[in-house]
């Protein structure tokens, strides 16, 4: 199975930024004319991370959503930010995502309300986020919410009962960093067998080429680098042929 490349798009207050662990951000520019660039040069698919909403209390901003879906975009939008029931995850459908990601709800309590959004948008449409951070050879979901590290058997129980397509794997320690730790992988292996997106730390060619021998990962998430150089997607693409879906040359 060719791997996806796909663009992260991380947007705080409105302005698309460089993330560093969830602490530190640099401003890069406006969400359209990004999210432009990203399709233009053959991203596979754009998540647009609207960071601020959830720990704000906020809804999915689908103004903004609605003005990047309606400019000149081809490529699949993946929206995440906001989204607390079923009603946001139908809202941010019908302003243009193709498919969404839903982390701050994911707890055991939720299980109804985030299969309630699973039935409503099909599973196929459904992400799961999970940011983790390794402590003593053991894996740990960071809930950015409340800055708590959380055991990851704490949450197979509810990873078990969710309808989904995959999940979106977030090295948090990594997050604007060069290096993508692959012990993550070994150890996720080892709770659950489904396609996996993986995004924190991946920025040169070397951590690319060994992701690529993971055959659980479906697609694999470039953020801060990919808006400095305007062929860096062609050249991914170009570098590892067999691996990745092909360029589509306009």
């Amino acid at each position: 199975m060719n791997k996806r490349l796909t663009a992260m798009v991380s947007i705080l207050n409105g302005m698309v930024v460089q993330s560093y662990s969830y602490n530190k951000y640099l401003p890069i520019g406006t969400p359209e004319i990004v999210c432009e660039n990203l399709s233009r040069w053959n991203a596979d698919e754009i998540i647009i991370s609207l960071i601020d909403l959830s720990k704000k209390k906020c809804p999915p901003n689908l103004k903004l959503l609605e003005k990047i879906s309606s400019s000149n975009i081809s490529t699949p939008l993946i929206y995440s930010g906001g989204i607390r029931n079923v009603q946001d995850a139908t809202n941010v459908i019908n302003s243009g995502a193709d498919r969404v990601v839903i982390d701050c709800i994911l707890q055991e309590k939720n299980i109804d309300l985030i299969n309630n959004i699973s039935n409503k948008i099909g599973s196929q449409a459904l992400i799961l986020s999970i940011p983790v951070i390794i402590k003593r050879d053991h894996l740990y979901r960071y809930d950015y919410i409340s800055n708590h590290e959380i055991p990851f058997n704490n949450i197979i129980k509810t990873l078990d009962a969710l309808n989904f397509s995959e999940v979106l794997i977030i090295d948090k320690l990594n997050d604007g960093g060069d290096e993508f730790n692959l012990k993550i992988l070994n150890l996720v292996h080892n709770y659950f067998n489904c396609n996996l997106m993986v995004f924190g730390g991946i920025s040169n060619y070397k951590i690319i080429k060994e992701l690529t021998k993971f055959d659980q990962v479906s697609s694999i998430v470039i953020g801060n680098s990919l808006n400095y150089k305007e062929i860096q997607i062609s050249n991914i693409k170009n570098k590892f042929k067999k691996k990745f879906r092909k360029v589509n040359y306009e």
